[in-house]
């Protein structure tokens, strides 16, 4: 979960060292689904709060999870080149982090 710039400018670093080493285009996978009820949250079921400054809106729209074969499989990913968050839905491998604070 991303809640303040600085976990997204984290992970866009990380974003563009991985693209530099031509590792998955640099794509950072964000846990973001969509929900039974057509909302986008975070994969625990929280809202997306913080969204970075030059978010597209567009992608908030309502999903449709229970009657769209394709929603469950869109994700959303921070883009090392235009340094948003964007929103794919189609099959893509990728590298998944995740940091557990001590």
């Amino acid at each position: 979960i991303l809640s303040i710039t600085q976990d997204h400018e984290y992970w866009l670093l990380v974003a563009k060292h991985n693209r530099q080493k031509g590792i998955n285009n640099g794509f950072i996978l964000l846990g973001i689904e969509c929900n039974l009820r057509g909302e986008w949250k975070w994969s625990d079921g929280s809202p997306i709060g913080f969204k970075p400054a030059n978010f597209n809106p567009a992608i908030l729209e309502a999903c449709d999870n229970a009657n769209s074969p394709s929603a469950n499989r869109c994700m959303w990913a921070i883009d090392p080149v235009s340094a948003n968050w964007e929103q794919y839905c189609a099959d893509h491998s990728v590298d998944i982090y995740c940091l557990v604070p001590p």
